[in-house]
């Protein structure tokens, strides 16, 4: 399912990464831009490169069927849930627009925790 259904795009949702194999993710602009960013921080070796390899794999953890060991549900929603890494939580949704058992992961919030902790 390479293509967004039309209820999604009209929310201004695009594809994250390849979308071949698992759940596709979606999230809006800013924070697509934001993972992309991440994904090409990834690639060097540093310590912000580690960091950012972390999120990008916890990203693309959510592809798989099973919610990760690292994550918990959202205000007791069934379907809002945060992930919490090293120094960054994701929120996201689970959304089903096909009406069967296939569901896409709408990433709606990235926070980094890593500054504020070194200010504290």
């Amino acid at each position: 399912m390479n293509s967004l259904p039309s209820s999604a795009a009209g929310m201004g949702l695009k594809t994250f990464g390849q979308s071949g194999s698992g759940r596709s993710i979606v999230a809006n602009d800013q924070l697509h831009q934001m993972l992309e960013g991440f994904q090409e921080l990834s690639r060097v070796p540093s310590s912000d490169g580690y960091h950012a390899l972390a999120l990008t794999n916890a990203v693309n953890g959510l592809r798989g069927a099973a919610a990760p060991v690292n994550s918990y549900l959202k205000n007791g929603s069934a379907t809002r849930r945060c992930i919490v890494g090293d120094g960054f939580e994701i929120e996201y949704e689970l959304i089903n627009y096909y009406g069967g058992p296939q569901t896409d992961v709408v990433i709606l919030d990235i926070r980094l925790a890593r500054r504020e902790a070194e200010k504290e």
